[in-house]
C-alpha cells in the first residue's frame, strides 16, 4: 500500500487523530508546560515533507489533506499542554490547607451549586466558599435527611470539621485526593452547624442557577417517587440509572453488580441518552413534522437532562455524541460514531484535562469505543444480521473495558459477557419503564404507580439475581491484579492492528490475532523477593512475595477503621494475590490482628497456613473460627519453615518462657533468602532481643523491621551492632500519641549506618531484592528517617 493511501485513511477521520493528539499532549505534559509543544516537532516535520512532495508535484489530494492535518496537530498538542497547566492551578483555599494533616474546626459561607444524597445524610456542593479569608470549592455533608430546606442558589453558612481529601494509603486503595481534584473539590466538611446566611436572599440569582435549582428539585422529587413506589434496593438502583443519584445505593448492591460485570448500568450512559433522544425526536417530528426543528429542540432537552442528572462525565459524553448524530441528521450528513466520540473527548478534556485518569471517563469512553470497534469489525467482515452485529458490539465493549476493569477492581468476571447479552437489551425496557413510573406517580400518585413500576421491579430483580448467581459459579471471579502501562499499550495496539487488517483484507483471518489479548491475564513474576510494608496507621501489615509464595505478617490497626476493606484487601488484589501461603500473627494485640477475621472471610483470597506463637494467648482462635480452616502451626524458637523457593523462615522467639507482656511473646522471624536476609521482630522489647541475638543464623541482616513501631524500649544498640542492618522499616501512624517512632531509636539506627524508612513520612514502603541489590520505593516519595 502506498504512503498516500495510508495518508488518505488517516485524513478520513481527522477528528479521531486530533483527539488522539490531544490525549497524547495531556499525558506528555505532566507539570511541564512546554513538553507537549516540543513533541509537536515530529508533526511539523511530517508536514514539511508532505509540502515538499506537493511542491514537486508528487502528491495528490490525499496528501494535501494530510498536510493540513499535520499542521493542525501541533495546535492540539500545544493547546493540551496549556490547558493542563491551567487545570493544575490551585485555589487559595487548597493552598492554605496543603499542610493540614488532620481535620480542623472551621466556619464557612457560600452559595449552594448542587445537592446530592448519601443514605441518611445530605451533601451540599458549594463553589467559591469563603473559609478564613480563602476561597475554594467544598463538599459539605450534613447529618440530616434531605427535606428541601436548602436549595440550589441559597447562600448558607455553617461550621464543622474541615479536612483535605486523602491520598491512597497503599497501591490499590481509593485515591480520594485524585477523585475530588478531578471534580474541582478542594476540601471536605462534616458540618455540625448549617443554615441560611442572614443575606441569604436568592431572588437575584442568575438564570442558569435558577434552572439548576429547578432541575435539582426535580431530581430529588424523582428519587422520592421511586422510593415511594418500589422497594429500597430497586428504588435506589432505578434512581441511579434514571437520575444519576447513587448515594442511596447499598454497598452490597454495588458489589453484586460489579461481580456480575454490569456496574456500568449505574452510569447515565449512551443507551439511556439514545433512548431519550430517540423518544423526544420521534414525538416532536410527529407533532411538528419538521425534522430540523425537532433536532434543535431535542438537543436542548438532552442538555437539560444532563443538568438534571448532575452532568456526570458519562452523560456528557453521551449527550455530545447524540447531539452530533442530530446535527448530522439536521445537515443531511452521515453520522460516524468514532468521530462523534472524538468530538466528545476533545470537548470534555478541554473543559477538564484531569479527567484523563478518571475511572468514570475511561469506562465511558472505552464502552463507547468498544461498541464502535465491534461494529467496525462486523462491517469489515461483512456481518449483516442485526443480532450478530449486537454480539460483536457487546464483545467489543468487553474487550475495550477489560483492562480498565482490571485496573479498577483488580479482577474480572468471565460470565459478564453472557450476563450483558441479557442485561443490555433489558435496559431498553427499564429506562422507558422508569419514565412511565415517574409520570404515573406525578399524575395519579404513588399507589397507582406501584402497578406501573412492576416492570422495573422484576427487571431489576432479574439483573441482581443473575449477578448474584454468577458469583456462585466456578471461576466466577479471577484476581488479575493491576496491569502496567506497557501491557495496556500492547493490548490496545493488538486491537487496533486487528481492526486495520480486517478493514484492509475484508476477511475474518486477522481476528485470530485477538488471541494475543490473553496475555493481559498473564502475570510475570520476576526472580526477586519483594517486601511490602503497608501504611495501616498505628498497626502493622507486611506482605512478602517470595517467588510463587505469598507471606503476610500481621494485619491490624487501632487508628484505621475497616482496615481490611479499604487498605489490605485492595492491596492484595492490586498485587494479583489470591492465595496467602503463610499468614503469620506475631502476637494477639489488636493493632496486629483485628483485620484477620475479615481476611479469612474474604472468599476471593484463600489462606493455606496460619502461623502463631506456641503460647497460651496466641490468637489462634481467629483461624479456628474461619469458614475454611487453614493448617495451624504453633511455633517457638528453633523452628524452621522451608519455602518453595529455597528460602527459609527461622523462628528465634518466643523461647517458651511465660511472659506477662504480650509484646514479649511476639513471634520473631529471621527470613533467609537467596538474595536477602531480613529480621521481623514483632513488638519485642530490648530484653527479648538480648535473648535471641545469640541464635540468629546470619550475623549481618540486610533489612530490619524495627520492633514495636519504633518504640525507644526496643531496637537496642547491641542488636544493631550485632546485625548491622542496611535498611530499617517502621510502621506507625503519623498522628499517634506514643511518639512513634522514637527520636532515640531513630538516632541509634542512624548511628549504626542503617537507612530507615517509616510509614508516617513515607507511607507505603516497597523493598525489592534481586541479585544482592536492594531498592526502596515509597508511596509519598518520603526520604529515610533519622
Amino acid at each position: 500500500m502506498r504512503l498516500t493511501d495510508n495518508l488518505e485513511r488517516i485524513a478520513a477521520r481527522p477528528l479521531t487523530v486530533f483527539f488522539a493528539c490531544y490525549v497524547i499532549g495531556i499525558i506528555m505534559t505532566g507539570e511541564i508546560r512546554a513538553f507537549a509543544a516540543k513533541g509537536s516537532a515530529v508533526s511539523l516535520a511530517c508536514a514539511i515533507i508532505v509540502l515538499v512532495r506537493i511542491y514537486k508535484g508528487r502528491a495528490g489530494p490525499s496528501s494535501v489533506r494530510a498536510a493540513a492535518l499535520y499542521f493542525i496537530i501541533p495546535v492540539f498538542l500545544f493547546g493540551a499542554s496549556m490547558r493542563v497547566y491551567d487545570a493544575q492551578e490551585q485555589s487559595s483555599l487548597k493552598e492554605s490547607l496543603k499542610d493540614l494533616k488532620s481535620s480542623a474546626e472551621s466556619s464557612f459561607t457560600g452559595v449552594i451549586t448542587d445537592i446530592s444524597l448519601d443514605n441518611e445524610k445530605t451533601v451540599y456542593y458549594i463553589k467559591k466558599a469563603l473559609i478564613g479569608g480563602f476561597e475554594g470549592s467544598v463538599k459539605v455533608t450534613v447529618s440530616e435527611v434531605y427535606n428541601g430546606s436548602f436549595r440550589v442558589g441559597d447562600t448558607v453558612t455553617g461550621s464543622g470539621k474541615i479536612r483535605n481529601p486523602m491520598k491512597a494509603a497503599n497501591p490499590g486503595g481509593f485515591d480520594e485526593e485524585e477523585y475530588y481534584t478531578v471534580r474541582g473539590i478542594d476540601a471536605l466538611i462534616t458540618a455540625s452547624d448549617f443554615g441560611l446566611a442572614s443575606n441569604g436572599d436568592t431572588e437575584g440569582i442568575g438564570m442558569f442557577m435558577r434552572i439548576g435549582r429547578v432541575l435539582t428539585e426535580l431530581r430529588m422529587s424523582a428519587v422520592g417517587a421511586f422510593s415511594d413506589t418500589l422497594g429500597a434496593e430497586e428504588s435506589s438502583l432505578l434512581a441511579a440509572v434514571m437520575t444519576g443519584e447513587r448515594g442511596l445505593l447499598e454497598e452490597d448492591t454495588k458489589n453484586t453488580l460489579a461481580t456480575g460485570g454490569i456496574a456500568h448500568i449505574l452510569a447515565v450512559s449512551g443507551l439511556h441518552i439514545s433512548l431519550i433522544a430517540g423518544g423526544i425526536y420521534s414525538l416532536l417530528e410527529k407533532l411538528s413534522g419538521r425534522k430540523k426543528v425537532s433536532c434543535v429542540v431535542t438537543v436542548f432537552f438532552l442538555i437539560l437532562y444532563g443538568v438534571f442528572t448532575g452532568m456526570p462525565v458519562s452523560a456528557a459524553r453521551a449527550i455530545i455524541m447524540s447531539s452530533c448524530m442530530l446535527v448530522a441528521k439536521y445537515a443531511g450528513k452521515t453520522y460516524d460514531s468514532i468521530s462523534a466520540l472524538s468530538v466528545a473527548g476533545i470537548i470534555i478534556l478541554t473543559v477538564n484535562p484531569l479527567y484523563i485518569t478518571d475511572t468514570s471517563f475511561l469506562m465511558s469512553f472505552c464502552a463507547a469505543g468498544g461498541a464502535a470497534y465491534g461494529n467496525e469489525v462486523a462491517v469489515g467482515i461483512r456481518i449483516k444480521k442485526v443480532r450478530f452485529k449486537s454480539i460483536f458490539m457487546i464483545s467489543g465493549i468487553y474487550l475495550f473495558m477489560l483492562p480498565v476493569l482490571m485496573n479498577t477492581y483488580y479482577y474480572v468476571t468471565p460470565y459478564s459477557v453472557l450476563i450483558n447479552l441479557v442485561v443490555i437489551p433489558c435496559m431498553s425496557l427499564l429506562v422507558p419503564g422508569g419514565a412511565v413510573c415517574l409520570l404515573t406517580t406525578a399524575v395519579f400518585g404513588s399507589e397507582f404507580a406501584r402497578f406501573t413500576g412492576g416492570l422495573c421491579h422484576y427487571i431489576i430483580k432479574a439483573m441482581l439475581f443473575m449477578s448474584d448467581a454468577s458469583e456462585k459459579l466456578p471461576f466466577a471471579k479471577i484476581i488479575t491484579g493491576h496491569k502496567s502501562a506497557a501491557v495496556l499499550i500492547i493490548y490496545y495496539s493488538v486491537l487496533v492492528l486487528v481492526l486495520i487488517l480486517v478493514e484492509t483484507q475484508r476477511n475474518k483471518k486477522p481476528m485470530w490475532a485477538l488471541l494475543l489479548c490473553i496475555m493481559v491475564f498473564v502475570r510475570f513474576r520476576a526472580n526477586e523477593t519483594v517486601i511490602h510494608m503497608l501504611d495501616v496507621g498505628q498497626g502493622e501489615c507486611i506482605v512478602i512475595e517470595d517467588g510463587e509464595e505469598n507471606i503476610v505478617i500481621d494485619a491490624g490497626s487501632t487508628s484505621v477503621s475497616k482496615l481490611y476493606k479499604y487498605r489490605i484487601g485492595p492491596f492484595l488484589k492490586y498485587e494479583g494475590i489470591d492465595r496467602i501461603d503463610r499468614l503469620i500473627l506475631t502476637h494477639a494485640d489488636s493493632d496486629h490482628k483485628n483485620a484477620m477475621e475479615e481476611l479469612f472471610n474474604d472468599s476471593d483470597i484463600s489462606v493455606t497456613e496460619f502461623i502463631c506463637a506456641d503460647v497460651e494467648d496466641s490468637g489462634r482462635e481467629i483461624a479456628e473460627a474461619a469458614s475454611v480452616q487453614p493448617f495451624i502451626r504453633c511455633v517457638a524458637a528453633g523452628d524452621e519453615i522451608g519455602l518453595a523457593s529455597g528460602s527459609r523462615l527461622h523462628v528465634v522467639s518466643p523461647d517458651g518462657n511465660v511472659r506477662s507482656d504480650k509484646n514479649d511473646q511476639s513471634v520473631v522471624i529471621e527470613y533467609i533468602g537467596k538474595d536477602v536476609t531480613a529480621l521481623f521482630t514483632g513488638d519485642s522489647s530490648s530484653k527479648i532481643e538480648a535473648g535471641y541475638m545469640s541464635v540468629l543464623e546470619e550475623q549481618n541482616i540486610d533489612i530490619l523491621k524495627v520492633a514495636h513501631h519504633g518504640s525507644k524500649y526496643s531496637t537496642s544498640r547491641e542488636l544493631l551492632e550485632k546485625t548491622k542492618p542496611l535498611v530499617g522499616i517502621v510502621s506507625a501512624s503519623a498522628t499517634n500519641r506514643y511518639g512513634h517512632p522514637s527520636a532515640d531509636t531513630l538516632g541509634r539506627l542512624r548511628d549504626a549506618g542503617c537507612k530507615t524508612f517509616d510509614t508516617p513520612h513515607c507511607g507505603y514502603i516497597m523493598i525489592t531484592c534481586r541479585e544482592g541489590r536492594i531498592s526502596v520505593r515509597t508511596m509519598n516519595g518520603g526520604n529515610a528517617s533519622g
